[in-house]
């Protein structure tokens, strides 16, 4: 952790308006740095730096809320989910799912994906060929 408060502390005086911080791993932060961070990215963002907040699971996400401030960000990119964590993202956003959404968020292919803006709703798949199959 000391590499990475390290690293963000030099980001601070280095990053300027237009750039993005990609934070890959966003659960693995020790819950006794999370504040620190959080403060540092809301300093990033009033200097116009975009943070990016990158986790492994969906549930992770929505359990690390007060941290990532998902629910208040420019844009959400979103896998697929169970019944469970769509019932959570509709408590924690306070808004229903309308159904047809929930229908094609409920899945578990690898390359469809949800785009959440405001109150646009975006649901795609991914065609770029990469190497991998989807």
């Amino acid at each position: 952790m000391a590499q990475f408060v390290n690293a963000l502390g030099f980001s601070v005086g280095n990053l300027s308006q237009g750039d993005v911080v990609l934070l890959h791993g966003a659960e693995q932060l020790a819950p006794g740095i999370k504040q620190y961070v959080r403060d540092v990215f809301d300093q990033l963002n009033d200097n116009g730096v975009s943070v990016v907040f990158i986790y492994n699971s969906i549930d992770r996400m929505l359990t690390d809320r007060g941290f990532n401030q998902f629910e208040s960000s420019d844009y959400t990119l979103l896998g697929g989910m169970t019944k469970s964590t769509i019932a959570d993202y509709e408590d924690l956003l306070k808004q229903e799912v309308p159904i047809a959404l929930k229908t094609l968020l409920e899945h578990k292919e690898k390359c469809r994906y949800y785009l959440r803006r405001g109150f646009d709703n975006l649901v795609f798949s991914s065609d770029i060929q990469m190497g991998f199959k989807c």
